[in-house]
């Protein structure tokens, strides 16, 4: 406790000698440069306000001058530590967004556009975070006339510098800014080199293609993973080979990017060093190998997906039958047939999304098995494979299953109604009052009968079976 009072005694007398504590411009107000006009002043003097509101609102009466509010910058430039919250109006009337006097003066700086742009990137040298992030975000916002200064400062003596301006010349993915970052890459300090890439990631152009191929001798694994991922954005079978020697690389995250890369090209020619990397000794190489050759339409990736479907780990498991989603090889019915009873439910749940996509009849019982599945998600996707697959067997047992937990009733309703059995149109009148499953329902009973209420009563609708009933075929 007499830490507390003397903690509050020292702050009380702070404030008597400094004023009250708030965050606000740390330059003086009065050193508004002359000819401003008074309106300008009147926004200027507002950021020195105690309320954050209010900072934060002058801010915005500076945003609504745009290019006019020059004289301003200055002031704008310190606020952009000024991380208290505020609450501004929202674009819908009567609403308030939170928000921050420093988002604000990012933005109006933004707005103010070019003669900010020095200013700004003096603010990339502060020590204050919220400064630092404040400022890019409003050069990322600036956009392309940001980007000459932006690639002139990564050759600036501060290497902080140097990294922050190529991590905004990526967010603003600029082509005018590729000659620079390719400078970068060979720059003596890794960190450099490292977010040169990882921009050159967001600007894929032709251009990059050498120097990254080059690069990709660096001699620091993390700026090599970034050289691979930027390298796989170029999608170009041209480096196939680049990229199969990346997968004996002593770092996983390159070996995980260059599997990516392989996949990206979708060339029958990825499909053999991919089949090879699921034999890698990381876990996330080999799982991100599966989901990889789930991407190529070529009938060689089925087998060694239908092998990973009976792996060990769980993960590759999952992946396995996620990529064979969307697959029409018939080999692939078995296995996930099979797949239905894997332990793990995950594993379960894919494979019932991949067996609809077959459209093989044989799956209809095993889909309708899975309707009883243990986990909400198994049955749910087997009742939406049902209904893609339109078959009659499924009705009574998604009639049924209308019964079980909301998101399973959700998807049972749907699926009868892609079915369009007549069967279905009672028990999904039945349901209409759950305001969980009224929509989908109401839907389901229009995809059936053609009929569409505004209101989705039920009232309305045992009005309509009731006249409709004797006319409709038996199921």
């Amino acid at each position: 406790m007499r830490v507390d009072v003397a903690l509050l005694a020292l702050l009380a007398s702070v404030m008597l000698v400094t004023g009250p504590i708030w965050a606000q411009p740390t330059i003086p107000s009065t050193g508004v440069a002359s000819g401003t006009s008074a309106e300008i002043q009147e926004h200027i003097e507002g950021l020195y306000s105690s309320a954050p509101c209010d900072r934060a609102s002058a801010a915005d009466g500076l945003a609504r001058l745009g290019p006019q509010a020059v004289a301003a910058i200055p002031f704008l430039i310190s606020m952009l530590s000024d991380s208290s919250f505020a609450h501004a109006p929202s674009d819908k009337p009567g609403c308030y967004t939170e928000t921050t006097p420093a988002n604000r003066a990012a933005q109006t700086l933004a707005l103010i556009g070019e003669p900010a742009i020095a200013p700004l990137l003096g603010a990339l040298r502060e020590e204050d975070y919220w400064t630092r992030v404040c400022a890019g975000d409003a050069l990322v916002e600036i956009g392309g006339p940001a980007v000459p200064q932006l690639a002139t400062a990564l050759t600036d003596t501060d290497i902080g510098l140097q990294a922050k301006a190529a991590r905004i010349l990526g967010e603003i993915a600029d082509p005018g800014a590729v000659p620079a970052l390719v400078v970068a890459l060979k720059d003596e300090d890794i960190r450099v080199r490292r977010a040169a890439a990882r921009a050159l990631r967001e600007i894929p152009d032709p251009r990059t293609a050498a120097p990254l191929a080059s690069a990709f001798g660096d001699e620091d694994a993390s700026v090599r993973a970034e050289v691979m991922s930027a390298l796989s954005r170029l999608q170009d079978g041209a480096l196939i080979d680049l990229f199969v020697s990346a997968l004996q690389d002593e770092s996983v995250d390159v070996r995980e990017n260059a599997v990516l890369a392989l996949g990206m090209t979708e060339t029958s020619r990825a499909v053999a060093p991919l089949v090879a990397a699921l034999q890698d000794s990381s876990l996330d190489v080999r799982t991100t190998a599966i989901i990889v050759l789930g991407w190529i339409d070529d009938p060689d990736v089925i087998d060694p997906l239908l092998a990973a479907l009976s792996d060990k780990d769980a993960s590759v498991r999952r992946a396995a039958a996620s990529a064979l989603t969307g697959k029409t090889d018939p080999r692939a019915v078995e296995p996930l047939i099979a797949a239905l009873d894997d332990v793990d439910r995950e594993v379960r749940m894919s494979a019932a999304g991949a067996l609809g996509e077959l459209r093989d009849p044989r799956v209809v019982d095993h889909l309708i098995r899975a309707l009883q599945d243990e986990y909400f998600l198994v049955r749910t996707a087997a009742a939406m494979a049902l209904g893609e697959m339109r078959d009659s067997r499924a009705v009574r047992p998604l009639i049924d299953a209308l019964h079980r937990d909301a998101p399973t009733r959700m998807m049972a309703a749907f699926a009868l109604g892609k079915i369009g059995d007549a069967a279905a149109i009672e028990p999904l009148i039945q349901i209409l009052d759950d305001p969980e499953e009224n929509a989908m329902a109401a839907l389901a009973l229009a995809a059936i009968t053609g009929e569409i209420f505004h209101c989705n009563c039920s009232e309305d609708w045992r009005e309509w079976w009731e006249r409709n009933r004797e006319s409709l075929p038996d199921s």
